[in-house]
């Protein structure tokens, strides 16, 4: 998405064109990403104050909840009379975007807590690179296991160490102005890739091969659009999780919505039914020509018979919760704000699903994975 806070605009996914809404969004041709430092690249100007957050009444609920994902505890509302039409756009309510220091830290710069477990990366063609824990991955038959993330590689390489977790991540970041699908359509430019990865596993483990068991696809903006390609592919069989964070745009054509998302309902399905893992995490921006993250996710929910529930906390990167859903292992958390910090926050839920996921596959039978339909 292309983020307008006032003078200051930040690259990201979507399609040009010029917002009417005061600190909200205007979409564009290019997706935020990542300089050849791979550091997040806000073009700025001098910067207006963004909106402070509105003084609406809450009504707070007296019992208080454990987030099965994250074990944190949330606070249910009151469902909000504005909202009748849950399936629109973001309510007025969601659009403000707190400042720096409300938050105590720049969500698009990050502490790096190191690498931790994990050690430096490593490059793989034709592109993208990897981290792997230091002591190893390779189960005694010579599998392992693989997070490949799309759009914000050091930040995602961050949030995993932050998560404690020993998982080997593979980062693509294509830069400004690529976009991710034509790329991740030709099923050969992923197999190279994981390809790459696992030959230079295996010589790190000085074995003669190493095999990836399950994969994870995970993205954050526009990076969606590699993993609508992928799920779909040969490796799709191996996809056992998605998380995307922020990360899930359509037509606001209710039909072609339906159409477009349908590749996601399909996993969210069976991740109610615990057969697969799928994080969704949604902002309150709201692109004027296409649908936003918030109607993306609702939209999934809605074609599953699903509806979140309105709860309240702040998370990591001053993440303002407002909704939740979970059934199984499907889980969504919504947030509100409407700027391009709001939109780097996401990255601050990414080690609790990292966590969960984790568990999952520890806990995981290890059955061959099905494989993919259209």
């Amino acid at each position: 998405m292309w983020l307008g806070l006032g003078a200051v605009v930040l690259v990201g996914a979507g399609f040009a064109s010029t917002s009417p809404w005061a600190d909200a969004v205007s979409p564009p041709k290019d997706p935020l990403a990542l300089e050849p430092s791979n550091e997040l690249v806000v073009r700025a100007e001098p910067e207006t104050e963004p909106e402070t957050e509105p003084e609406i009444e809450i009504e707070i609920e007296t019992a208080e909840l454990v987030d099965p994902l994250s074990q944190r505890s949330l606070w249910p509302v009151a469902d909000d009379e504005e909202n009748d039409d849950w399936l629109g756009r973001p309510t007025r309510g969601t659009q403000y975007s707190l400042t720096r220091d409300d938050r105590r830290v720049n969500p698009c710069e990050a502490p790096d807590p190191g690498f931790g477990v994990l050690a430096d990366w490593v490059h793989v063609r034709p592109m993208g690179q990897f981290v792997a824990p230091r002591l190893g991955t390779l189960s005694e038959d010579g599998h392992f296991d693989l997070v490949v993330h799309f759009h914000g590689h050091r930040p995602a390489r961050k949030e995993l160490a932050r998560s404690g977790e020993d998982l080997v991540l593979l980062g693509v970041s294509l830069g400004i102005g690529a976009a991710y699908g034509p790329p991740f359509s030709d099923p050969m430019l992923f197999e190279k890739l994981v390809s790459e990865v696992e030959t230079k596993i295996a010589a790190g483990a000085a074995v003669p091969s190493a095999e990836v068991r399950r994969i994870a696809l995970t993205s954050w903006s526009r990076g969606y659009e590699a993993i609508e390609h992928i799920l779909v592919q040969p490796l799709g069989r191996k996809v056992d999780a998605l998380v995307l964070l922020d990360s899930l745009h359509a037509s606001r054509d209710r039909a072609r919505q339906e159409e477009q998302l349908a590749r996601f309902v399909r996993f969210a399905r069976r991740a109610v039914d615990g057969e697969k893992f799928f994080f969704a995490s949604h902002s309150s921006i709201d692109p004027p020509d296409y649908a936003s993250t918030t109607e993306t996710v609702h939209s999934l929910l809605n074609q599953l018979g699903y509806r979140p529930r309105p709860a309240r906390r702040r998370d990591p990167l001053g993440l303002d919760l407002i909704e939740w859903f979970s059934k199984g292992d499907f889980h969504v958390r919504g947030y509100s704000g409407n700027g391009k910090l709001d939109h780097c926050a996401h990255f601050g839920v990414f080690p609790d699903a990292l966590r969960a996921l984790g568990s999952r596959w520890q806990r995981s039978t290890g059955q061959d994975p099905a494989p993919p339909s259209e």
